[in-house]
């Protein structure tokens, strides 16, 4: 059981790992001890406290099931032995199939990892859950969305999360959590440092080891509780650099693995967008062979020892639930944030809706055992975790959820036929810039947002591996129109537009304050509504407005070293939900910016940034930027959003429905947030590139 101390260091040797059954069934002193330091953060709750205390237990058993989702990352639907993998071998994941059921059809919204965590935690899509792209630290996610952990915590839950989180820093317990256990950023995949409610402390061994037999001590800390517990995993394997348990390094030694049929495959004879394959082409990006000495062979053994490392993380977690004895009154989730191309198509990565990257396991142990063995092909989203849980935890699912329960699919009443009926037909996919599009049972149909006009059809009963688009073909002709007009519906309904960026036209500008006092009044003025020109408002600061000319915005060559000067850009929301803005910023001077009352992130380094991302509460956002010291450079300010939904007050072009394309690519361009094999922008107040495996 967790003790009233932080836990010491879990020091697993590959000897002790090897001969265990899993983690957890190592002797004591393999796992984390106790010592003196206190890890009690204001953030548990007093009445059921956890992490590092003896769990609160009610005088009434409440009998709704336990709630365990595990997350992997990068892992796609395909390589379990027992759906048949020639080489690598899941008999954790095989055995947790038998007594399980299995969607075989499972996909995510968005293949990458923190707009695919953010579907997962809200039911709703990314873009409108303010996660449409890699989520930095003090995001909009943060800061205006609601998660289902918060329903459960509100509805009696004891609730928990450990391991990657992956939507902005996770060093400091998130809402919705009592126990919390995560990295700062996105941690490493040996020794690291895990924050355990905000106190950090350093482990030795692999990081999925580790985290998985944390969690099984959070399930061992909770053993004797009469509350219901929903715990929630992100496992880091096996995502880039296919970091894998020392263990396994001689696995597949003397095995030849071929590459995948497609992998020299023609884009201008199968129709695919070259400009996708000039980006994620396995042998040109950056992170693909490259990282891996530029050998196949080299690239694919990481990768599938990876996946045996994250086979024992589910044996540990599946024998974790047995602590709390309620193991036939457990909903359990398997899945992973999204997939992985592993040379299909003559590519790496995830990011586009082809198969490797948007299809993902999806195991589901439900309540009972009516599910054990049972297959479901019908199309199954991650986004359907969230109300399911609450579901099971008899929790009204909120109208905003798009996702769906899945707690029909075994009811024993209801045939298959009418099963498959009542499901979905059609799932609505995109990747921001590059792809949009929909899959049905049979059909998949993208239009590119990169090459204007490029469209692909693919008929998944005759060609399961998407080598030839049949848009051209007049069999289809009908097939095309309908998944077109299937579309536009998905698009109306989903209420999703293309994000388009257009340079800042106007800005109010401050006069010149000491830089000691420039802190507080930054704060101050954020949190109210939009300054009033040539008057000195409260703080002393007269304001006055700026046009942007052909070099930016020239806030004046007057300042002095010790000086600041303040911006102000007011935004304005169009729709109920926050679309996301990303502010891109080019700027001599060292600098700030503030949203409601908070300092979200500084640049110290003055070098051009496009992650600053002002949440957007109740329709409105008043964003003060700070710059300090002296310079003569302008300063270039760029905003992006969907289409449609947010104007920018002080410009006679209300609305970002009509901007042209930015014209200062020259100094920003296409920066690639995903790959980054040796270098992260780590923002905590700070704009600092780190060499990292990332």
């Amino acid at each position: 059981m967790l003790m009233k101390n932080v836990l010491r260091t879990l020091n697993l040797s590959v000897a002790a790992v090897t001969a265990c059954i899993s983690v957890t069934s190592c002797t004591d002193n393999r796992l984390p001890q106790a010592d003196t330091q206190d890890t009690t953060s204001s953030s548990v709750s007093e009445e059921v406290p956890v992490g590092g205390l003896e769990a609160a237990t009610p005088t009434t058993v409440d009998n709704r099931p336990d709630i365990v989702v595990v997350v992997a990352d990068d892992m796609r639907w395909d390589i379990m032995s027992g759906e048949g993998h020639p080489f690598v071998r899941t008999p954790s994941i095989d055995q947790f199939a038998t007594e399980a059921a299995l969607m075989e059809n499972a996909f995510v919204p968005l293949a990458v990892c923190s707009p695919s965590r953010a579907a997962i935690l809200t039911g709703r899509e990314p873009h409108l859950a303010s996660a449409p792209r890699i989520a930095w630290r003090n995001n909009s996610f943060l800061q205006t969305q609601r998660t289902f952990a918060e329903d459960l915590q509100a509805a009696g839950y004891t609730t928990a999360y450990i391991g990657k989180w992956h939507l902005g820093d996770g060093s400091e317990p998130k809402k919705g959590f009592d126990h919390w256990e995560s990295f700062d950023w996105l941690g490493e995949m040996f020794d690291p440092v895990v924050h355990i409610n905000g106190v950090p402390q350093q482990f030795t061994g692999y990081a999925d080891d580790i985290l998985s037999a944390r969690a099984d001590e959070f399930m061992q800390s909770q053993a004797e509780s009469n509350k219901p517990v929903f715990l929630m995993v992100g496992l880091k394997a096996p995502h880039l650099q296919f970091e894998h348990p020392k263990r396994y390094d001689n696995e597949y030694a003397d095995v030849e693995i071929p590459k995948p049929d497609s992998y020299d495959e023609d884009f201008s004879v199968s129709g695919k967008d070259q400009t996708i394959k000039n980006w994620l082409g396995i042998s040109n990006f950056p992170c693909g062979l490259k990282c891996f000495k530029g050998k196949w062979d080299i690239y694919i053994k990481k990768h599938f020892r990876a996946i045996l490392g994250l086979d024992d993380s589910v044996r540990t977690l599946r024998s974790a639930i047995a602590h709390r004895k309620k193991t036939d009154n457990t909903l359990f989730i398997y899945t992973s944030d999204n997939g992985y191309t592993l040379g299909e198509h003559g590519l790496t990565e995830k990011h586009m809706i082809y198969e490797e990257p948007i299809r993902v396991p999806f195991l589901i142990d439900f309540p009972g055992q009516q599910d054990r063995g049972y297959r479901f092909d019908g199309l199954v989203s991650t986004l359907d975790i969230a109300p399911t849980a609450l579901d099971y935890a008899q929790v009204s699912i909120p109208d905003y959820m798009t996702g769906r329960s899945l707690r029909g699919l075994i009811d024993p009443e209801i045939s298959e036929d009418d099963k498959r009926r009542d499901w979905r037909d059609e799932l609505f996919m995109v990747y921001p810039k590059w792809q949009v599009g929909l899959r049905t049972d049979r059909y998949k149909y993208i239009e590119s947002l990169k090459s204007a006009g490029h469209i692909e059809l693919y008929d998944l009963q005759s060609d399961p591996n998407e080598m030839q688009t049949l848009h051209d073909d007049p069999a289809y002709v009908e097939v095309l129109s309908d998944m077109q007009q299937r579309l536009q519906s998905l698009t109306e309904d989903n209420q999703w537009s293309r994000r388009i960026k257009k340079p800042v036209e106007k800005m109010l500008v401050s006069s010149a304050i000491d830089s000691s006092l420039a802190d507080q009044i930054a704060q101050t003025t954020s949190l109210g509504s939009i300054p009033d020109i040539n008057t000195v408002d409260e703080n002393g600061l007269s304001w006055r407005e700026v046009e942007r000319n052909e070099n930016g915005f020239e806030i004046g060559n007057n300042i002095q070293e010790n000086s600041t000067v303040l911006m102000a850009l007011p935004i304005e929301g169009t729709h109920s939900w926050d679309p996301f803005v990303r502010v891109f910023i080019d700027t001599p001077y060292e600098s700030s910016m503030y949203v409601g009352g908070k300092s979200l992130w500084d640049n110290f380094e003055r070098r051009p940034l496009d992650f600053p991302n002002p949440p957007i509460t109740d329709q409105r956002a008043l964003m003060i930027l700070r710059f300090d010291g002296a310079g003569t450079q302008a300063i270039k300010l760029e905003v992006e959003a969907p289409e449609g939904t947010i104007v920018l007050p002080l410009e006679s072009d209300k609305a970002l429905a009509t901007a042209e394309r930015s014209r200062m690519v020259g100094w920003l361009g296409e920066w690639n947030e995903e790959y980054m094999c040796s270098k992260k922008i780590n923002e905590d107040h700070s704009a600092k590139a780190e060499v990292i495996s990332w």
